[in-house]
C-alpha cells in the first residue's frame, strides 16, 4: 500500500502521525509525498477550534472528492480529535469518506487501516472511552529531520471553561515510563537531536512514582548529544521544584511554555482558572530571576465573556511588563460543550475583540525585536537544519520548531547538517538571531 498522511493541529497530532507512519512503512507500506500517488490517505485531524474544525474539514472533503474522484480506487480514511467530536454527523454529512477513526491506540489505527484498505466496507472506529496514548514504539529518524515529537500522555482532567478537549478526549493517561524512555534512546540513536515532550498537560504526567519532574531527570541521563524541550505547562500547576529541575538538568532547554490566557482575576475566575494574575507572575518572574536568558513563552485570549475594557488593560499592561520572548494570542471562540455556555455574562462585540488582539500583536512584535536583543554575544547551543545561499539556518533552545524563530549563521566547512554545535550570537533580527560557528 503506498499511503500518505496529512496532519493538522497540535505537535501531539505530529506525534502520533510519525508513529503510525512508522508502523505502516516497518509492515512493508511505502510512504509517497504527493496525495495523488497514494493508495490511501489519511487525515488527522483537529477538533479543537472553529478555524481548526473547518481546515480539517475542508481537507477531508478536498481528499474525498476531488482527489478521489482523479482514482476512484483511492480510500481516504479521517482519523483523530474532530472525528471523536463528531462521529455521527461525519459518517452522515461526508458518506464520500472510506473510514472514520476516534481516538484509539495508534496500533489500533494501524491494524485497522491496514484490514480495511483492500475492503469495500465503510470502516467505523469510535470508543466511547478514548484512548490516544500508545505503548512501546521504535521510531526510525525522518530524513532531513533532526527533531521529534514525543507524547508522554494525553487528555485532560482540568475543566478550562473555554475547552472542549476534556469532552471528547477524555481523562488524561500518562505513558509508561519505559516507553517513553526506550523510544527517545531509539530516536537519539538514529539521528534525532531534540526531543520535544508533548502532552494536554505536561504537569499532569503522572506514572506510578514518576512525575514530571523524575522524567526529566531519568531524558537527561541518557547518553547523547542532544536537546530535551518541554511544551504545555500549565500556570495553574508548575511548580518552582519544576522549574529548578528543567534548569538543572543540562539537556533540558530553558523554554517555559506557560499557557497564561489572561492576568485579569475577574477573567481568570470566569475561565476556571486556579491561580490569580498576581501568582502567576510571581511564577513567571522566579524563571526570570533564577536564570534570565530563560526564554518564556506563552498564549492569551482576548475576548472572553464578561472581559471588560478594564479587564483587557490589565493583560496588556502584564504583557509589557513581562516582555514575553514568544507570545500567541488569540479571540475566543465559542465553543458547544464547554462550561462557557452556561456562563450569563455579557459577550464582547467581535470588533472589539479584534481590535483588542491586534493590538497586542503590534505590541509583542516590539517586545520580541527588542527582547532578541539580550542574546547577542552569548554562546549557545544549536542545531544545523537547512542550508540556504551558502548559510546555515540552525536552532537553539530559544527556538521550538515551526512556531518560532531561527538562528542564521555563516558556513563553515566540516559542519553537516543535524549537527549540534555551539554558535555565538553576533545580531538580533525581528524574530531570528545572527552568529557565527564557534
Amino acid at each position: 500500500m503506498k499511503f500518505y498522511i496529512d496532519t493538522l493541529g497540535c505537535p501531539k497530532n505530529e506525534a502520533d502521525s510519525s508513529v503510525l507512519e512508522n508502523l505502516l512503512v516497518q509492515g512493508g507500506n511505502e510512504l509517497v509525498e504527493d496525495a495523488e500517488n497514494a493508495d490511501a490517505i489519511i487525515v488527522n485531524t483537529c477538533g479543537f477550534i472553529l478555524d481548526a474544525k473547518q481546515e480539517s474539514i475542508d481537507a477531508i472533503v478536498d481528499y474525498a472528492v476531488n482527489t478521489k474522484g482523479k482514482n476512484p480506487s483511492l480510500k481516504v480514511y479521517a482519523w483523530g480529535c474532530l472525528v471523536q467530536r463528531y462521529f455521527d454527523d461525519l459518517v452522515k454529512e461526508i458518506p464520500e469518506v472510506d473510514g472514520w477513526l476516534g481516538l484509539d491506540t495508534v496500533e489500533s489505527i494501524h491494524d485497522n487501516i491496514v484490514s480495511n484498505v483492500n475492503s469495500e466496507r465503510k470502516l467505523l472506529l469510535k470508543k466511547d472511552i478514548p484512548n490516544p496514548i500508545y505503548g512501546k514504539i521504535s521510531r526510525k529518524c525522518p530524513k532531513e529531520k533532526y527533531f521529534a515529537h514525543v507524547k508522554i500522555g494525553d487528555g485532560c482532567d482540568r475543566s478550562c471553561a473555554f475547552c472542549a478537549i476534556p469532552g471528547f478526549k477524555g481523562r488524561h493517561i500518562s505513558r509508561k515510563k519505559n516507553d517513553i524512555l526506550e523510544e527517545i534512546e531509539y530516536l537519539v540513536k538514529s539521528g534525532i537531536r531534540e526531543i520535544i515532550l508533548v502532552d494536554q498537560d505536561t504537569t499532569q504526567y503522572s506514572y506510578k512514582d514518576t512525575d514530571l519532574k523524575e522524567l526529566l531527570k531519568l531524558i537527561n541521563d541518557i547518553n547523547g548529544d542532544f536537546i530535551v524541550r518541554v511544551m504545555y505547562l500549565h500556570p495553574d500547576h508548575i511548580d518552582t521544584d519544576t522549574i529548578d529541575t528543567i534548569l538543572e538538568c543540562e539537556k533540558v532547554a530553558n523554554y517555559f511554555d506557560i499557557p497564561v490566557q489572561h492576568y485579569s482575576n475577574n477573567v481568570l475566575k470566569n475561565m476556571n482558572r486556579i491561580r490569580t494574575g498576581e501568582e502567576v507572575e510571581k511564577i513567571l518572574n522566579y524563571i526570570r530571576e533564577k536564570n534570565p536568558y530563560s526564554v518564556l513563552r506563552t498564549t492569551v485570549m482576548v475576548g472572553f465573556p464578561g472581559e471588560t475594557q478594564e479587564d483587557y488593560e490589565s493583560l496588556l499592561d502584564f504583557i509589557k511588563r513581562m516582555q514575553f520572548d514568544r507570545l500567541g494570542a488569540f479571540v475566543f471562540s465559542p465553543e458547544e460543550g464547554t462550561p462557557s455556555e452556561k456562563l450569563i455574562l455579557p459577550s464582547v462585540p467581535a470588533d472589539v475583540a479584534e481590535k483588542r488582539h491586534s493590538q497586542i500583536m503590534e505590541t509583542q512584535e516590539e517586545i520580541c525585536e527588542n527582547g532578541m536583543q539580550r542574546f547577542i554575544d552569548k554562546e549557545i547551543k544549536v542545531i544545523i537544519e537547512e542550508m540556504e545561499n551558502g548559510c546555515f539556518i540552525a536552532r537553539g533552545y530559544i527556538d521550538a520548531p515551526d512556531i518560532d524563530g531561527v538562528v542564521y549563521l555563516n558556513y563553515k566547512e566540516g559542519v553537516n547538517l543535524g549537527d549540534l554545535v555551539k554558535c555565538k550570537i553576533t545580531d538580533s533580527l525581528e524574530y531570528d538571531l545572527e552568529g557565527e560557528i564557534l
